[in-house]
């Protein structure tokens, strides 16, 4: 058992696995009558996808998105999501011009907060896809810059929401 994980990690290392490890930042927009109640947020995600085409990645990441009251500030919704990704990028390892698309699907956990107390947090099925502009910064470092567009499928209200966003990631090889 001692051996396991070293022996695993050798033959991930055989096999030559590309990695793309990085964080993305950005601003949140709640849209349909969601919005209505809930005001512009932020938010944060850090992933990590395997590379195995030039093309194409797969993997998994952690986002997390904090939303204000827009009448009086006096609520807040933290929302944190675990994911598996996808993408696919026109022009693999372009420098300058890389347009590509990625999804994401996984549970959203979500828990309000305001001045009268809290309601209770719930994990409900949600979606993200959108465009990405992917770009090389030099010494394996990539930028990226685009928009998503997610739901939250909720029982009660579906949460639709609009992100620009900005990813740094750097591209790993084992």
């Amino acid at each position: 058992m001692k051996f396991l994980l070293p022996s695993f990690v050798l033959a991930l290392s055989a096999a030559g696995l590309d990695l793309d490890v990085g964080v993305t930042a950005g601003s949140v927009f709640p849209v349909g009558s969601w919005g209505e109640q809930i005001g512009s947020g932020l938010s944060a995600r850090a992933a990590v996808q395997w590379k195995p085409a030039a093309r194409l990645g797969a993997g998994a990441s952690l986002g997390i998105g904090i939303y204000g009251d827009e009448y009086d500030g006096d609520a807040s919704v933290v929302m944190l999501s675990p994911e598996i990704t996808g993408s696919f990028h026109l022009r693999p390892w372009g420098r300058s011009f890389n347009p590509g698309i990625e999804a994401g699907f996984g549970m959203n956990r979500t828990s309000m907060e305001c001045a009268g107390g809290s309601d209770p947090a719930s994990w409900d099925p949600f979606w993200r896809a959108g465009l990405r502009w992917d770009f090389g910064m030099g010494s394996g470092f990539r930028g990226a810059i685009g928009f998503d567009l997610a739901s939250i499928l909720s029982q009660r209200v579906s949460s639709d929401s609009f992100s620009i966003l900005f990813r740094l990631s750097r591209e790993v090889e084992l």
